[in-house]
């Protein structure tokens, strides 16, 4: 799948990174559009010193879902869906 990396303040790059395994109960969603937020400006400005580089950035997403593990339905797969991320969790809660 791909990513997009800041290598360091003012370096953007995508890069491909390995999907993670499904755990039962958990879903991948395809992303259809991403938002840029100020979180994100900060940290391709460099302007937050707390952060490590290189670093992932953007979490702000809706899709659709395409993958799923028991115990969800296949009509789940189906809906649209918005991410809501949690600030420093990689996971990322998928509101149906």
């Amino acid at each position: 799948m791909r990513a997009l990396l800041c290598k360091s303040p003012g370096a953007l790059e995508i890069v491909e990174r390995p999907k993670p395994a499904l755990k039962a109960g958990e879903a991948r969603s395809r992303p259809r559009r991403a938002g840029v937020c100020g979180m994100d400006l900060h940290i391709f400005d460099g302007a937050q010193p707390c952060f490590e580089y290189p670093r992932v950035i953007g979490h702000e997403l809706a899709g659709a879902l395409n993958t799923h593990r028991a115990p969800l339905s296949e009509a789940t797969a189906l809906f649209p869906v918005w991410i809501k991320p949690e600030t420093g969790v990689i996971k990322a809660i998928i509101e149906i």
